[in-house]
């Protein structure tokens, strides 16, 4: 599937748990989407991030998504693709 038929988060579109129906959005504006990283890097912490793009794959849903997690008092940027489970839409 080209990118540009890709779904995305689009405006007012919260990230959807794995299973659930992610809103299509193609020949609009697409743009990233801010939203709550839960347990990331396996800890207790909550992370901001970006959506970059959303994939539906065998499992469900899954987002390519931008945050900083503190790697012993240094910020270090982690671009990766989560679970959308993880995913919380920020307020």
């Amino acid at each position: 599937m080209p990118p540009k038929d890709r779904p995305v988060a689009g405006p007012g579109a919260p990230p959807k748990p794995a299973g659930q129906a992610q809103p299509e959005v193609a020949g609009r504006a697409q743009r990233a989407r801010h939203c709550w990283v839960d347990s990331a890097t396996g800890d207790e912490a909550v992370h901001a991030g970006l959506v970059i793009e959303w994939r539906r794959g065998s499992e469900g849903w899954s987002a390519l998504v931008t945050y900083v997690v503190d790697d012993q008092g240094s910020p270090v940027v982690v671009t990766q693709w989560l679970d959308g489970a993880l995913l919380r839409p920020a307020r």
